[in-house]
């Protein structure tokens, strides 16, 4: 959050990226993840994105443009997000956003996450990581959230998680093949 643009460097994961996602517009974070998904040979495979913090709003992002990239996201994570500025997600399409009561940074798009067939929100309330914003944002309190979301009884949470698990991104069924690859997204340096 401290790159600013006279001080820019080769992490495109920066606070021009935050302002450029919230607005909607093109980024290099995004055309990074885009080349990744191409690299990796994506075609028809069913794709979940993951993200937390701002690599939730690209995954949201992400899912939500999906058809004009001509990628086959369907579903997408976001862990302590904003996420509501966006129009709406492709129906069809799943996301499961979990946000911590504590944690401003979901706030920051003004909005709440509306009420969708597409979207289900989890807020919640932990302890793990103490006290204060930074503790509230971190690994420690969203792997705290995921476990409650494991264990809730909710009949929509429930719903996300068995969605999650039928499209084969928790628990593959045996035979899956299931293959993970390592990319970099860095900015290429400006002459």
């Amino acid at each position: 959050m401290t790159t600013l643009p006279w001080t820019e460097d080769g992490d495109v994961r920066d606070m021009g990226t935050n302002l450029r996602l919230v607005g909607g517009l093109d980024n290099g974070y995004a055309d990074g993840v885009l080349d990744a998904l191409a690299q990796a040979g994506v075609e028809d495979d069913p794709v979940l994105v993951v993200g937390h913090s701002q690599g939730g709003m690209l995954a949201a992002d992400l899912l939500a443009s999906a058809a004009e990239h001509g990628v086959p996201i369907s579903h997408a994570v976001t862990l302590g997000s904003p996420t509501g500025q966006l129009d709406g997600f492709p129906a069809g399409s799943h996301v499961l956003s979990l946000e911590h009561r504590g944690d401003v940074v979901p706030l920051l798009d003004g909005v709440a996450n509306p009420d969708s067939v597409e979207q289900v929100t989890v807020t919640f309330e932990s302890r793990a990581g103490g006290e204060g914003v930074a503790a509230h944002h971190g690994f420690e309190a969203y792997a705290e959230g995921a476990a409650l979301v494991d264990a809730s009884t909710d009949p929509s949470v429930h719903a996300a998680v068995r969605e999650l698990h039928r499209a084969g991104f928790l628990g593959a069924a045996e035979g899956t093949e299931v293959t993970s690859r390592v990319f970099q997204v860095v900015r290429e340096p400006q002459p």
